[in-house]
């Protein structure tokens, strides 16, 4: 059932065609009609007769292969609800969420200018209260417990979507709360009753089931930590430089590969380009304010590398360098990572990367030394330079110090092991929460890159550095 909720999905938010997306104005279609017809059924005296196999299979054809209509979504959104089970309610929420990431600028019935987006709100709003009506609904709610997550990773991805499209609607503002409430509290029952099953097996069984339910969430929990790490580091702070890291480990760890293209275009949203106009008109004039507005938009869109290039223009402008510095060394090791993502652009053709961040990309690399630290004595070297640093003006210069190296490395090896010595430096200091973090993200993310031949001591350093506790 989860397979085809996912195969439906891709069928619906896959495009028309390579050269109109959103296809054409279908509403005279026999099929639309057909739909309409019964659709009237609903709540009336006929609503026993309505062909809900037959509506639902036609609003997929329609979606799928002739139109984007907003129409047809709000009827494929009552054929979900009609199912009344938690699968159903996710593709309901996960089809909304593309819809509006993809569509909701092209979209039929296509009406001009302020009055066509109110248009498009009402319709929405409508959606959102049938949502509403399925959250209240005895639904059928057998699943595994990761797949509540799966409903909570779908509502924020929601949540972004309307903000970036500047959807502002007290409806789905109070729905994005009620869905985090019904479902974490269904969760918490859910917990509760595979705990009870749990007593009743055997001592390896229960070994078995609890790390299965700590793996699923496993990730999420990571996040959470980070979250919490970064929200306590404040502007100024030593730690501020490490708590960018972590923010854009956040953003970027989780991908794995370069969403799909057709001819180099994918189904990204680009950013509203007023938002980005403006963003650049500050420039003149940059303050930490807006430094922070880039940042929180950022969040929203791994894939705005140009983003990245604004922030770290803004902090360099302030005076930031330290923050600047960290910008371009994640930004430069998340590109190095995915080299392909210079071809790449967003739905309405904006590339990922604009000439001008390639050219800061470009020029700023060419600006550092790009020697490789061939041996333990360089290293050692670095390392003894850092303590010295630190000894003569304190933690916050010496961390400074590493950024710079970290930022001049040309390949991983050199990154991690310099890392490294980061994050030894802060559990030294005393900061032993922040660098435990830190070792165990780095071996995370060591662990799942193809970097042939990593230095057996450092690997051992490493290991050696993660509290399992």
């Amino acid at each position: 059932m989860i397979f085809d909720a996912e195969e439906i999905r891709s069928k619906i938010k896959r495009p028309i065609s390579d050269d109109i997306l959103e296809g054409d104005d279908f509403s005279s279609d026999s099929l639309y009609e057909f739909i309409e017809e019964e659709m009237m059924k609903v709540g009336s005296l006929s609503h026993g007769s309505v062909k809900w196999d037959k509506v639902e299979e036609n609003l997929i054809i329609l979606l799928n292969e002739k139109t984007k209509d907003i129409i047809l979504i709000d009827y494929f959104i009552e054929c979900c609800k009609r199912r009344n089970n938690i699968v159903s309610f996710y593709l309901a929420l996960s089809v909304i969420s593309d819809f509006v990431s993809f569509y909701w600028s092209l979209c039929y019935p296509k009406k001009e200018g302020a009055a066509g987006k109110r248009y498009k709100i009402r319709v929405l709003d409508k959606i959102f209260k049938k949502i509403d009506l399925f959250i209240d609904s005895k639904m059928d709610l057998d699943c595994e417990l990761s797949f509540f997550d799966e409903i909570f990773k779908v509502n924020d991805e929601l949540k972004d979507s309307l903000s970036l499209n500047e959807i502002f609607s007290e409806q789905a503002d109070l729905l994005y709360k009620r869905i985090k409430s019904k479902f974490s509290d269904e969760k918490s029952r859910a917990e509760l009753d595979a705990k009870s099953d749990v007593k009743e097996v055997s001592q390896e069984k229960k070994d078995d089931v609890i790390k299965y339910n700590n793996s699923a969430s496993s990730e999420k929990e990571s996040r959470k930590k980070i979250s919490e790490v970064i929200d306590i580091v404040k502007h100024g702070d030593e730690y501020a430089s490490l708590a960018l890291r972590l923010k854009r480990f956040n953003l970027w760890s989780s991908i794995k590969s370069l969403p799909d293209s057709n001819k180099n275009k994918t189904l990204i949203q680009a950013l509203p380009k007023e938002r980005i106009a403006e963003y650049f008109s500050l420039l003149e004039n940059p303050t930490y304010e807006l430094w922070e507005r880039v940042e929180s938009t950022i969040v929203m869109a791994p894939f705005w590398i140009d983003g990245q290039y604004l922030s770290f223009l803004i902090s360099d402008s302030l005076g930031l360098h330290e923050i600047s510095e960290t910008v371009f060394s994640e930004t430069k090791r998340f590109i190095g990572k995915f080299p392909q993502i210079y071809d790449l652009t967003f739905k309405d053709g904006t590339p990922f990367v604009s000439e001008d961040c390639a050219d800061w990309l470009t020029a700023k690399s060419n600006d550092v030394s790009s020697s490789l630290i061939s041996n333990s004595e360089e290293l050692d070297s670095i390392k003894v330079e850092a303590n010295e640093v630190f000894l003569e003006r304190g933690l916050q210069e010496a961390l400074k110090y590493l950024d710079v190296k970290i930022s001049e490395a040309s390949c991983q090896k050199d990154i991690y092991q310099l890392r490294l010595i980061s994050s030894e430096m802060l559990k030294e200091s005393g900061a032993e929460d922040i660098a435990s973090q830190q070792f165990e993200f780095m071996f995370k993310q060591v662990s799942e890159m193809r970097v042939s031949e990593w230095d057996p001591i450092f690997l051992k350093r490493l290991k050696n550095s993660i509290s399992f506790d």
